[in-house]
């Protein structure tokens, strides 16, 4: 494979006066690649199933095709542009308020040709009359992320001892994806590139999504001599995704910490600083587009005319998965700050999972339909530790250490039996998320060159 890319970045920051500060960034990415042919016809599988029986054949040993007819066979190029930017106001009118004001974007346009031409003499040998005549298939994707966001932060000391800040705000996130794709076969000549050029065969088609989030956070934190903390917060939001009969979705979170090593009875000098951590929290996952409509697909009226029949039943009660999280910790930091040690353990569950069952024949539609019936627990800890093994005039040397486990488990499907996903992965209660599972052969019969025939 081969290829270029281009990134250019710029960042701007201005402050008007000393109660307004400005920052503004932008970036562009320009890439160019051509890819080799991956999957079972490429140059590798080629090789590795190769046979020594062939090499006085054309395919010289090769599989399929020797590698320079591979090459000219198949050209996977891709082009990709990306343009990012954002921009964040920052407004501190009075010492005891601050607002700040953020929004951003990011566009890309991405495009993947795979192109074969009408292959000559030689190279087509290897090939079907069809795949030699050539063809040509591009996609292309356009996805734009926007995002607005506004909070600010008002500060009071209600005592000397007791201080608190009540922080709110909005946000709201855009996701836009445009597709289209278009292909062609048969070349009537060398050297044709287009795919308005493809004589037996040409398609093409486009789709657009859309998806749309705004949510409204209120934040409530207290904190005692500088030392002892606690934060409590509830977060709303609505999704375009969701069902019609679903409302607003809400989040909340509490968490504190206590510096333990800043109290009086505190006595290991060896420990520069010690703090016990613990929080609860809520977090969500928005369905797919479309994934809780009703909907049809076009189809072509045997009199000539267009009209619909069902696709999918969907689902108007359809919300987000919701993760509940628990988590303690401490964070440490030893001999003079030279070893930091941070400890957590979590636990979480994921409750109305959405997953996908079948529907009742009897509805009128066909397929499956999303719910939110499944339950996945996950739990496990993470530890970190920093040192700073040498500390020289010229010379420093930091040496990090992690250490992360996880148990994964399906506690409830919502559906008898289990949900495949794949060849040999599904989902099932008692197991991992997407667990593998193969039959074991307990008895077979055999014909007499030794081949089992059941």
């Amino acid at each position: 494979n081969n290829g270029h890319r281009y990134n250019v970045r710029m960042n701007l920051s201005a402050s008007p006066n000393s109660k307004i500060r400005i920052n503004a960034n932008s970036g562009v990415v320009v890439s160019r690649y051509r890819l080799p042919l991956m999957g079972n016809s490429g140059i590798l599988p080629a090789l590795q199933r190769g046979s020594p029986s062939t090499m006085n054949e054309p395919r010289r040993g090769w599989q399929t095709a020797p590698p320079e007819s591979l090459l000219e066979a198949w050209n996977y190029n891709q082009d990709v542009n990306r343009v990012t930017g954002g921009i964040t106001i920052q407004h501190d009118p009075v010492d005891w308020f601050n607002q700040r004001f953020t929004a951003g974007l990011d566009f890309t346009d991405q495009e993947s040709a795979y192109y074969t031409p009408r292959l000559g003499e030689y190279d087509a040998q290897f090939f079907s009359p069809d795949f030699a005549s050539g063809s040509k298939e591009v996609t292309r994707e356009d996805v734009l992320y926007t995002t607005l966001e506004y909070a600010a932060t008002a500060r009071y000391s209600v005592t000397e001892d007791l201080t608190t800040n009540t922080s709110g705000g909005f946000q709201v996130y855009q996701k836009s994806i445009r597709f289209m794709e278009a292909e062609g076969e048969g070349f009537p000549a060398a050297g044709v590139k287009t795919i308005a050029g493809a004589g037996t065969f040409q398609r093409g088609r486009d789709d657009f999504v859309e998806n749309n989030t705004v949510g409204f956070f209120l934040q409530e934190q207290f904190g005692w001599k500088d030392r002892l903390f606690l934060t409590a917060a509830i977060r709303a939001d609505d999704n375009s995704a969701f069902g019609e009969n679903f409302d607003l979705v809400y989040y909340p979170k509490i968490s504190g910490s206590w510096v333990i090593s800043e109290e009086d009875f505190w006595g290991f000098d060896f420990i520069s600083s010690a703090r016990l951590r613990a929080a609860y929290g809520e977090s969500g996952q928005q369905p797919d587009a479309f994934a809780a409509l009703r909907t049809f697909q076009a189809r072509a009226h045997p009199e000539g005319v267009a009209t619909v029949t069902p696709e999918a039943a969907g689902n108007p009660d359809l919300g987000p998965e919701r993760g509940k999280e628990i988590e303690v910790g401490f964070d440490l930091s030893l001999l003079d700050d030279r070893i930091g040690v941070d400890f957590t353990y979590y636990n979480q569950k994921t409750t109305d999972a959405i997953l996908s069952r079948n529907v009742a024949p009897s509805t009128g539609f066909a397929g499956t339909q999303f719910v939110n019936v499944g339950e996945i627990a996950n739990s496990g800890f993470e530890v970190e530790v920093d040192a700073l093994v040498w500390d020289g005039n010229n010379v420093d040397w930091d040496l990090g250490l992690s250490l992360n486990t996880n148990d994964n488990e399906i506690t409830e499907l919502g559906i008898d039996g289990w949900l495949d996903i794949g060849w040999t992965t599904r989902h099932q209660e008692g197991y991992p998320v997407g667990s593998f599972f193969a039959g074991k052969v307990v008895s077979a019969d055999f014909d007499a060159s030794g081949t089992a025939i059941n």
